[in-house]
């Protein structure tokens, strides 16, 4: 189970990496943004995000259940920003001549991805997280 936490962690590293670009030509032309709300909700939920994708990459290699609740609070973000873990595979098409519904194929495997990852991770959480817990129920001591 460490090996997939280490494995979410690398990949929220990479979405990092994917983010820089962006962040830093809002950096770079702030006054240049869209004037609407809309615009600038959305360019803060993605500074938001990257700033916590720091931290929950750290937390996650480290096996800490502060990665995990970190991730909750970024599913919803990821989602609305399209910040995904394999988010990287989306570039392929770039790459190779795949067609023109390609794009739109890789997107759904990432955006069906991401809810593989929430939903491991709260299993994770349940199992490695909860153990004097089964099912919701207190376990009672059975050797009485």
């Amino acid at each position: 189970m460490r090996r997939f936490f280490q494995l979410f962690a690398l990949l929220d590293v990479v979405s990092i990496f994917l983010l820089m670009p962006q962040i830093w030509m809002v950096i770079n032309n702030v006054s240049s943004l869209e004037q609407t709300s809309f615009g600038f909700i959305r360019v803060g939920m993605t500074a938001l995000l990257f700033i916590s994708l720091f931290f929950s990459a750290v937390q996650l290699y480290k096996f800490r259940k502060k990665g995990i609740i970190v991730y909750y609070f970024q599913f919803p973000f990821r989602i609305i920003c399209w910040v995904f873990s394999i988010g990287f595979i989306t570039l392929i098409p770039q790459l190779f001549d795949l067609g023109e519904y390609a794009p739109g194929i890789l997107l759904r495997i990432c955006m069906g991805a991401e809810f593989f990852r929430l939903y491991y991770l709260l299993q994770a959480h349940r199992k490695a997280f909860r153990m004097p817990f089964e099912n919701g129920i207190e376990i009672i001591d059975r050797a009485k």
